[in-house]
């Protein structure tokens, strides 16, 4: 997927109810979220308040390196996971 996604903060999530984004098969390679970054728009994925969101077997990647922010957490995002990237 060549796309840019922001996820702010989403009601009802907490530690006992989370957000996954995971590969159906369990392989990295097979699911790739990537962007091509800018200088005013560097992010491939922006949590911008987002707690208990999870991505795990997938491959998130910025495209221009020079201004690639593969993942930024923003206005006290926490507890995220990036797993078995």
């Amino acid at each position: 997927y060549v796309e840019q996604i922001t996820i702010p903060e989403i009601p009802g999530v907490d530690s006992l109810n989370t957000v996954t984004f995971t590969s159906m098969n369990g392989d990295s390679s097979s699911v790739a979220l990537e962007y091509n970054a800018s200088s005013s728009n560097p992010h491939t994925v922006k949590l911008d308040g987002a707690d208990y969101i999870t991505f795990s077997h997938m491959t998130i990647r910025g495209l221009n390196s020079s201004d690639a922010e593969v993942v930024t957490l923003e206005d006290n995002s926490e507890h995220n996971q990036l797993l078995k990237m």
